[in-house]
């Protein structure tokens, strides 16, 4: 629900090489993901948060010249789908979350990649062509 880095160095370490990196043509797209907190509690408060959210990681992008972001919440849990009925009620609010994001990321000319396909050996068969 909140803006953060994951205490790694990992964040300290990237920002003196972003300059250099923006001069080269490539573009940055800063990582959002649950940090390890268990996805249901990290979505319910991003959601939550919503626009002042929103208006922190424009903020945040802008001063850190980063490009947009990359949103990373994928399935993690077990190997079957079934991973997701305790986030079926977030199913609407998630969506129009993520819309709300990407039009205003838009509007200042940011960029937002969102992964959606599962992770860890899961397929969900609504995203591929054999399922």
């Amino acid at each position: 629900g909140k803006l953060g880095h994951n205490g790694d160095g990992s964040y300290e370490n990237f920002l003196p090489y972003l300059p250099r990196l923006k001069a080269m043509g490539l573009e940055v797209l800063a990582f959002l993901g649950n940090a390890g907190r268990p996805q249901q509690a990290a979505l319910e408060a991003t959601i939550r948060r919503g626009p002042a959210f929103i208006e922190d990681a424009v903020a945040m992008a802008k001063r850190n010249g980063y490009d947009g972001y990359s949103w990373d919440h994928e399935l993690h849990c077990k190997q079957d789908k079934r991973c997701w009925d305790g986030l079926k009620s977030l199913e609407r609010p998630y969506m129009d979350f993520l819309n709300l994001f990407a039009d205003t990321l838009h509007l200042h000319n940011l960029t937002l990649s969102v992964f959606i396909a599962g992770c860890c050996g899961f397929v969900d068969p609504q995203t591929t062509a054999d399922g």
